[in-house]
């Protein structure tokens, strides 16, 4: 059996695989979106390490920022950003 932050990191993985298989098909609208639920799957994975739960768009800001600021690794929350603007990229089209 898997933990919570186990299936979050195995989602996170499928998705990026789905995004390699999406932009060969020239979709860049499905790509956008996989790549930011990827990215928000591994926040949420690596935070639930921490017994915390962050279920919307600015608790995982805050999540971002706050492993940035653990790990003193400033891309970790530029990454992060910039997985965001995909997720813009989707609902914008």
């Amino acid at each position: 059996m898997t933990s919570p932050t186990e299936e979050h990191t195995l989602i996170g993985h499928e998705l990026l695989a789905k995004v390699e298989e999406v932009v060969t098909q020239d979709d860049l609208h499905q790509a956008s979106d996989k790549s930011w639920a990827a990215a928000a799957h591994e926040v949420k994975g690596l935070v639930e390490k921490r017994d915390r739960q962050y279920d919307d768009h600015r608790l995982l800001y805050q999540a971002a920022n706050l492993l940035a600021q653990e790990t003193t690794d400033r891309e970790v929350r530029t990454l992060f950003n910039s997985a965001s603007a995909l997720h813009s990229n989707f609902h914008e089209n």
